[in-house]
């Protein structure tokens, strides 16, 4: 509240008014650290569970793999047993006097005559025949190019 002071213009205050305002006491709450760390702990813990799992998983679809890749092979071994065995008996049965008899007995066929075979001179020449390189099409860049280095050199 204003009062006048007398014997000046200016206006006295009471003490009330001007003086400072009563803080209220504000009770500080302070985190743990032992919260911070244990929850740190947890996260870590469970990153390291997920890449174990993520390690654990990956293994066991690499041993699925091999173990489907030993079947595959087992089977492949298993053909190429029976394709060897289907050559050998091809080759067997390809006995050529059984041939000759089957192709002049049933088919009709004969032997050549001497009138019907043709000789052919191969003659053993050593030599080769060198053949000139072809000329490769240059471009309007590599013309220019030659004919300086032509010109300059």
């Amino acid at each position: 509240m204003q009062v006048p002071v007398y014997g000046s213009s200016a206006y006295k205050y009471e003490r009330e008014s001007y003086a400072k305002p009563v803080r209220k006491v504000v009770k500080k709450v302070r985190v743990r650290k032992k919260n911070k760390t244990a929850m740190r702990g947890m996260i870590l813990l469970g990153i390291s569970v997920l890449a174990a799992f993520g390690i654990l998983l990956t293994n066991s679809q690499i041993l699925e793999k091999n173990a489907q890749i030993e079947e595959m092979q087992k089977k492949l071994d298993t053909v190429n047993a029976q394709v060897v065995s289907g050559q050998f008996a091809i080759e067997r049965g390809m006995d050529l006097g059984k041939i000759e008899e089957e192709a002049m007995g049933r088919l009709g066929m004969q032997r050549p005559t001497k009138a019907q075979t043709v000789y052919v001179d191969l003659g053993n020449h050593d030599y080769a025949e060198t053949v000139a390189p072809k000329e490769e099409k240059k471009g309007l860049f590599m013309l220019i190019a030659d004919n300086l280095l032509e010109y300059f050199g």
